[in-house]
């Protein structure tokens, strides 16, 4: 189990990434305006945002204690080894832990009122709420067909209502694989100037405020056949 500890600890400490949102939230922290490897990005995305502030006031000493007992709580079958699956689930709890604390915030603060007796929130009463009176412009129009668009995605028994957790979903797109669709449409709709299902490098750089070459890096991650494009792929 020490050897265990000690190459967790190495690997944390070297910053290895143990997992990266998509395009759309964390990942504009990955790197800094000049491409350079941000270690914060990675120590978050295995700590949680408030567990890495913490874990930073702590001394050396300590820090080794808490992720030796975070190790164990990693390790779910006590085989005194983390696996690959026990380290994303990990990386999934994690990433889905203050999401859902926001949410929950989110959702007790506008939509008590609102929700029925089982403790939904439908569709109609999103809208009424969201969007107030019933004369709306093309702007509200799009925005209403878009919302409709990422509720059907989140409602995942199709009742036409959300429920708390399908909420979170509805809020934290890049964090559902059933979200995927919605969540590419949503990026890319935006960047795609000329309306031909997919984005250009030069369409991507008219988005993208970072510096050139960080832009150009960016695009070429993303474009995963390398086809030049950047577009929904099944």
């Amino acid at each position: 189990m020490a050897l265990l500890r000690f190459l967790f600890l190495l690997v944390i400490s070297t910053s290895t990434c143990f997992g990266h949102s998509m395009p759309g939230r964390k990942e504009d922290g990955h790197y800094d305006k000049d491409g350079k490897h941000n270690d914060e990005y990675d120590h978050e995305s295995f700590l949680g945002h408030n567990g890495q502030e913490e874990f930073g006031d702590l001394d050396n000493q300590e820090r080794v204690f808490r992720l030796a007992k975070l190790v164990d709580k990693i390790d779910k079958n006590d085989d005194n080894n983390v696996s690959r699956s026990e380290l994303t689930a990990w990386v999934k709890y994690i990433s889905l832990k203050e999401p859902s604390e926001i949410a929950k915030k989110h959702w007790a603060d506008n939509y008590i009122t609102v929700i029925d007796a089982d403790g939904l929130l439908s569709w109609e009463n999103y809208i009424k709420l969201s969007f107030p009176g019933t004369n709306y412009d093309e702007k509200v129009l799009a925005r209403i067909k878009k919302y409709r668009k990422r509720f059907e995605a989140a409602d995942e028994n199709k009742d036409d209502k959300l429920s708390l957790d399908e909420y979170v979903a509805y809020q934290y797109m890049d964090l559902f694989p059933r979200m995927r669709d919605v969540f590419v449409d949503e990026v890319l709709e935006p960047l795609d100037l000329d309306k031909d299902g997919a984005v250009s490098l030069e369409e991507f750089r008219k988005g993208d405020k970072k510096p050139r070459a960080l832009t150009e890096r960016e695009f070429e991650v993303r474009d995963l056949n390398k086809n030049k494009v950047l577009e929904k792929v099944s």
